[in-house]
């Protein structure tokens, strides 16, 4: 059971679930990213996976060998700091290419865009949250995954009612296995799980309706 819950934990890691998210938005709306088939696909989620998994992942490795973390687990609350200032950085790179505003050639529709803000909010409630108390990160990536299914299921080209109950039923297995594991207390993962889920939902609902209402 603790090797199972090690992978659940590693699989799903919150490094990992941006380009989840980006690959379901894009293969869940195939009429709204009409233009995403073969070499613009592959740049331009390509780009968002070094954005959003590589550069954080090469940069916390280097603070690794550099000492400023112990490991890559990043137990303590303080050590925290310095690799989410570095994710955060390249989230928002992210979302200042991706948003539909930019007029670079990585631009791309509010689905996706807003989906890389929910990125940004997340660590930046993760950020504030960690000033308190070690809030759990695998949660906050499970919240806005769920967060996430929701806001798509009404541009959605499919029936996404049976992908919400396994989003959510996922969010509850990463969940438990947080807790198996002793990471975490109850509190920091219902938090985690809170903070993420609100995260994606201010960026569809609060951000991508106002920026829908001005035309943008």
């Amino acid at each position: 059971m603790k090797s199972f819950a090690k992978f659940i934990s590693l699989i799903f890691h919150p490094i990992f679930m941006p380009i989840y998210m980006a690959f379901i938005v894009v293969e869940m709306n195939p009429t709204t990213f009409v233009d995403l088939h073969g070499k613009a696909y592959n740049l331009k989620l390509g780009m968002l996976t070094m954005l959003m998994v590589g550069f954080p992942l090469i940069s916390i490795a280097i603070m690794k060998g550099l000492g400023f973390i112990e490991s890559f687990k990043m137990q303590g609350t303080k050590e925290r700091f310095i690799p989410m200032i570095a994710v955060a950085t390249f989230y928002l790179w992210a979302f200042t290419m991706y948003k539909p505003t930019s007029q670079m050639q990585y631009a791309s529709e509010p689905l996706l865009a807003n989906m890389i803000l929910g990125c940004v909010l997340g660590v930046f409630m993760a950020f504030f949250f960690n000033s308190f108390y070690k809030i759990s990160f695998h949660a906050i990536a499970a919240g806005g995954f769920v967060a996430m299914v929701m806001n798509i299921m009404p541009y959605s080209t499919f029936n996404l009612t049976p992908f919400l109950i396994l989003s959510i039923l996922l969010a509850g297995l990463i969940a438990t296995a947080r807790l198996y594991l002793k990471e975490h207390t109850s509190k920091e993962v219902y938090m985690g799980l809170l903070a993420g889920y609100f995260a994606m939902f201010f960026a569809y609902q609060v951000y991508g309706k106002i920026m829908n209402a001005v035309g943008l």
